[in-house]
């Protein structure tokens, strides 16, 4: 009877950990689907990457080659949030989010 009760309080501790982590990793994909939403549709490449550098994100600015500035979380374990946001002739023409949560 002991071991079943140690079973059923390592199963709910387990579930409530996983509960908290989850909850985490949403409050993060919110965050990073504000900084999409928050990018003004006559936005130019500039402000996208100052927007980025002020809220201390990760940037990849392959916009002079392709067009796209990719901005990340980089806040373990949060990084599997991704946005890009595609230009062509200074003009946004579209922005995607991604989450690489398995």
């Amino acid at each position: 009877m002991r071991h079943l009760k140690q079973a059923v309080l390592a199963i709910l501790l387990f579930g409530a950990a996983d509960m908290a982590y989850s909850f985490l990793l949403l409050h993060h994909n919110l965050a990073m689907q504000d900084f999409v939403d928050g990018i003004p549709p006559t936005a130019t490449r500039e402000e996208v990457l100052k927007r980025a550098e002020s809220e201390e994100l990760i940037v990849v600015d392959d916009g002079r080659t392709s067009g796209t500035v990719t901005v990340m979380n980089h806040k373990a374990p949060f990084f599997r949030f991704t946005s890009q946001t595609d230009f062509k002739k200074g003009k946004i023409v579209g922005r995607r989010l991604f989450n690489y949560i398995a």
